[in-house]
């Protein structure tokens, strides 16, 4: 017999739906908000379930390519910035690899020096994917 969602995950996932719908029609304010109050609530709620973490990482990294759209690249990466010291560091999936690839992608333009650490973060991570699968 299965489940039914929490009341948190329902919401976390209606906003991740509805944030890609809007993204495909183009209304990327709207897609704005409804990845960034994904990432919002599943934030609040990682320590309670490992699927809070997926759309933590998913609301993450959706987030920061619709502010990349809009040409907000800077805003993007402090998102992104952020939202990984925030995330489990022994949690592997991934979404939190793609999030790692743009972290790394914008690091080369605002932070060079940072480029190095991040590059070694997404090598761990897809490690340990490999060792997952």
């Amino acid at each position: 017999m299965t489940q039914t969602l929490s009341e948190d995950l329902n919401f976390c996932y209606t906003l991740l739906f509805t944030g890609e719908t809007e993204l495909k029609k183009t209304c990327y304010m709207k897609s704005l908000l409804c990845f960034e109050n994904c990432r919002k609530t599943a934030a609040k709620l990682v320590g309670v379930d490992s699927v809070y973490m997926y759309c933590y990482f998913r609301a993450l990294r959706k987030e920061s390519q619709t502010l990349r759209y809009l040409g907000l690249h800077k805003r993007s990466y402090r998102i992104l910035r952020k939202g990984i010291k925030k995330g489990a560091a022994n949690w592997y999936s991934t979404e939190k690899l793609l999030v790692l690839l743009q972290l790394y992608d914008l690091s080369e333009e605002f932070e060079p020096e940072k480029s190095e650490e991040f590059f070694k973060m997404l090598n761990k991570e897809s490690a340990e994917l490999k060792k997952e699968s």
